[in-house]
């Protein structure tokens, strides 16, 4: 039987005071509270409630407690939530630390209302300034009141635009790790609270605890749900949820979609069949229940079915796939795990400006996808008021600005709709979603976490055959490193680099890792410099190097240098910011006793991850000829910037 899709499935809508409304789906069930308050829930929809004489708490949507409180059962977690929040506020507050799930909890007594939500708030919540409501989707809203429509340009110049706001004038969202009081429509933080407590703990304490709650997860959900279906791509992301859920594969059911043929040659076309082409190589490996959905022409939306998804998501995201899933999965009491929301443990607005400029730049970015006649001029001023009134123009208890304006506003106002729209074919189970896990992938230096350090580790501890095969790319570690890169197989160039201060007083030695070596971040102060030694072998002759560094700026120039130097004499110098190409550099009249250095400085102060990346220099190459001859120039190079 084809799956009807349903009108906001899982959705709420939550009123103070009977009022008038003009469409309730059929499909709603309502609840009274306290005599004051009417909570209006999707009737296939997971909500659990409690309800007492003055107090009242309801989540709305599915849930897995994983501290380290015992919890038997759900009314044993409804009441202490509903206790805690109102005798020990700190222990409500950390026991969702550890409440994963995709939910809004909803509690309060006759004088106030508040609202929280999952840890990325995936279960959106929306509400109006205008009226005494709040509800799961945008449009469950727009159907009860006339609201008045403004895009993001029509607001920003009547000075109503908010970075929770949406595309009706006064109706906004609730953003994650902050709280609504209904009864004027204000949100407040409620995380961090403290500095980050993972930051002392060890690797292996910080992996165990992600592994014992990421598992406790997909334990409880299997209980919970009939069928956990897992998605697979060939991408890192999805990657990470199969080795965490290795102790769980002869439970889940795992799936792909592809396409028959590639006819357009399409970034879609192109994504979907290297997908297909790497999630071959492990299932041929590994004995999981998988199987391909192919999209096709065949089955497509009908209008009223496209209707229903306009209502229930406000943008559009992927759905086309919709009718594949449902045909594919018929049943009703399934949960399709994802692993979309890890892009929160990367440092992804990290660059070398300064903080505020980062993030008005990213807001203004955004702004534009939508309409490109906004400018960083019109809409700098008030988002920059917006950006302060919401605390993002400071750190908060040490946790980096950008890195809660990513989590916050990005992930939680992009996904969290895609999500409202794949309701119609599943509900959806995200392990990282858990405010503790997401606080732990945060504990790691920048440099690691730049890295995707956290993920790839998870692997590597869990699954580490996982690890071999590419990611988004068609050839796996042997073809990458070793096969189609013989010479990665000879000796290492660079054993070890180090880093001196002005005073060339030793300050920082570090192992080389691919003939690679750079300025770490501390160390970015002008004068400071990281150097690698090479000395000749052959008694007489000259060296080749095979330099690359790969920064190319017109804005970057007298940040970074990079110098040749034989015996502690400089032979060659190049500002890093002119060339982006190898260097062939050739190194005559050596003998045994002479010592090569290649040497980074820093000829300004640049305290940043990303001139730490730009200052990387690598050694492709390196070879000696013995020659006894003696030549008159001492080194040559093919860089046009290269100063001798």
């Amino acid at each position: 039987m084809k799956k009807t899709l349903r009108l906001y499935p899982n959705g709420f809508l939550l009123l103070k005071d009977n009022q008038d409304l003009k469409s309730i789906p059929d499909t709603f069930k309502r609840l009274d509270l306290l005599n004051d308050y009417y909570f209006y829930f999707e009737g296939k929809g997971r909500v659990q409630y409690l309800v007492s004489e003055t107090r009242f708490i309801i989540i709305s949507g599915h849930h897995s407690y994983v501290g380290q409180n015992e919890i038997n059962d759900t009314s044993e977690l409804l009441n202490k939530l509903l206790d805690a929040f109102y005798v020990e506020h700190d222990t409500f507050l950390n026991m969702i630390d550890f409440l994963g799930g995709r939910y809004a909890i909803i509690i309060g007594d006759n004088e106030e209302v508040y609202v929280y939500q999952d840890a990325s708030g995936v279960r959106t919540v929306y509400f109006t300034e205008e009226h005494d409501a709040i509800a799961s989707h945008l449009h469950l809203l727009v159907d009860q009141f006339d609201l008045n429509r403004e895009n993001d340009k029509q607001q920003l110049s009547n000075q109503t635009f908010t970075l929770n706001n949406s595309k009706y004038a006064k109706l906004k969202k609730l953003l994650p790790n902050h709280y609504l009081k209904f009864s004027n429509k204000s949100i407040h933080r409620f995380f961090p609270r403290t500095q980050n407590k993972y930051k002392e703990w060890s690797e292996d304490a910080r992996f165990d605890l992600v592994k014992t709650l990421w598992e406790a997860q997909t334990e409880d959900y299997l209980n919970q749900y009939k069928k956990l279906i897992l998605s697979l791509t060939g991408g890192n992301d999805s990657r990470v949820l199969l080795a965490m859920s290795k102790k769980f594969t002869d439970q889940i059911e795992y799936f792909t979609y592809t396409i028959k043929r590639n006819k357009n040659n399409s970034f879609f076309e192109k994504t979907a069949k290297l997908d297909e082409k790497l999630v071959k190589q492990i299932t041929s490996d590994f004995n999981i229940n998988h199987q391909f959905l192919v999209i096709d022409s065949d089955l497509k939306l009908k209008q009223d079915e496209h209707n229903v998804l306009d209502r229930n998501s406000a943008r559009s995201h992927g759905r086309r796939l919709i009718p594949y899933y449902n045909q594919s999965f018929p049943e009703t009491d399934l949960l399709h795990v994802r692993g979309n929301l890890l892009e929160t443990g990367r440092a992804y607005y990290y660059d070398d400006k300064p903080r505020m400029e980062t993030l008005i730049n990213k807001v203004v970015f955004d702004l534009r996808k939508r309409d490109k006649s906004i400018t960083r001029s019109f809409a700098q001023d008030l988002i920059l008021n917006q950006l302060k009134d919401l605390g993002y123009d400071k750190s908060i208890n040490g946790y980096d600005q950008r890195d809660l304006l990513y989590w916050e506003w990005r992930m939680g106002n992009w996904f969290s709709e895609v999500v409202n729209e794949t309701d119609s074919a599943f509900e959806t189970f995200l392990p990282y979603n858990l405010r503790a896990i997401i606080d732990i992938s945060l504990s790691f230096p920048l440099e690691k976490r730049y890295s995707n350090y956290f993920f790839n580790e998870l692997i590597q501890r869990n699954f580490p055959t996982l690890n071999f095969y590419g990611k988004n790319v068609d050839k796996n570690l042997y073809e990458q490193y070793i096969k189609d890169n013989p010479k990665k197989l000879e000796n290492s160039i660079i054993k070890n680099f180090k880093v001196f201060n002005m005073d060339h007083k030793l300050v920082y030695n570090k192992a080389s890792v691919k003939n690679q070596f750079y300025l770490p971040t501390q160390f970015l102060e002008k004068g400071n410099y990281a150097e690698a030694t090479i000395r000749p072998l052959k008694q007489h002759g000259l060296m080749y190097i095979k330099l690359l560094s790969k920064y190319l700026s017109s804005n970057g120039v007298n940040y970074l240098k990079y110098e040749i130097l034989k015996n502690d004499k400089p032979m060659l110098s190049e500002d890093i910011a002119h060339w982006d190409k190898p260097n062939h550099i050739n190194i005559y009249n050596l003998t045994q006793k002479d010592i090569i250095k290649i040497r980074i400085t820093a000829l300004r102060n640049c305290k940043r991850i990303s001139w730490q990346k730009a200052s990387m220099i690598t050694i492709l190459e390196k070879k000696e000829i013995e020659d006894n001859r003696q030549f008159n120039k001492e080194i040559s190079f093919t860089s046009p910037f290269s100063n001798y």
